[in-house]
């Protein structure tokens, strides 16, 4: 299922090029690269937090969602840096 919502992503960047310039896509790459970051930091902070209330499965999640975001910007970061090849 996954794969096929890949291909189905990527088919649809492929037919709408971005009405964005490249410098704004990097930008918003970064932003989401450090969102991702700290998302994926809190999730590894919680599991070795002894006193916390965060169960081993939420920190779980909180990593994947954080790895999910990061995993978004690099995607993200490689379409800028095509775009603006072609420019």
């Amino acid at each position: 299922m996954l794969l096929k919502m890949k291909r189905k992503l990527l088919r649809w960047l492929k037919a709408r090029p971005p009405k964005v310039g490249a410098g704004t896509i990097k930008v918003v790459a970064g932003d989401l690269r450090k969102i991702g970051l700290g998302a994926m930091s809190a999730g590894l902070v919680a599991v070795f937090n002894p006193t916390g209330s965060f169960t081993i499965a939420g920190a779980a999640f909180l990593f994947g969602v954080g790895f999910a975001i990061w995993a978004v910007a690099i995607a993200l970061h490689a379409l800028a840096e095509r775009v603006k090849l072609k420019e």
